[in-house]
This record gives C-alpha cells, structure tokens and sequence, in this order.
C-alpha cells in the first residue's frame, strides 16, 4: 500500500472523488491549503500507475500528487482469485505445448 497525497483545486473534489474509489483508495485525512484541497489517502501501488494521467486530466492540468510505500497489506479475494485463475491458465497452456 503506499500513501497518496494529491492536491487540487477545491472544484475538482467532485471529479477526483470517484477516480479515487475505483482505484480501491481509502481516504485517511484532507487539509484546505491556498493551492486547494490537499487528501491524504491509500491506495494500492498496482492501481496507482497512469494515475498522474487521470490527476491532471481531471484537474486540467493543476492537480499534483506524491506518493511513498506504506505498508503491504493483503489483497482483495477477486484479485487474488483473478491472478490464480491467470496463474493456472498459464500453467495448463505451457503443459500442453509440450
């Protein structure tokens, strides 16, 4: 898991607010500064990547974040259940090639 601090302009909150979710973030504080709303939060590494993408996209271009390890933590059961099922997959496929 690692620690997420983005920051945007206050207008921005209602589009960041469901990016947020769908990358299985979990908000743990906010602070108003003079730049805007500035969120600490976790979010899983693996749904972090193309998030400064997103960030500036719905922000139009103001909204910054930084990013630090936290902690591992364990994953959800559909993602697990998703990346053994992929594992096997991949398994059975190399058996019968040969």
């Amino acid at each position: 898991m690692g620690v997420s601090s983005p920051r945007f302009p206050p207008k921005c909150w209602k589009n960041w607010k469901p990016n947020r979710e769908s990358r299985r973030g979990v908000i743990q504080g906010q602070e108003g500064t003079p730049g805007g709303i500035r969120v600490k939060a976790e979010a899983p590494l693996s749904a972090m990547f193309g998030y400064i993408g997103d960030l500036r996209t719905m922000t139009s271009g103001r909204g910054q974040f930084s990013m630090e390890f936290s902690h591992y933590a364990p994953c959800p059961k559909n993602v697990s259940d998703d990346v053994i099922a992929k594992a096997k997959a991949k398994e059975e496929a190399l058996r019968a090639a040969k």
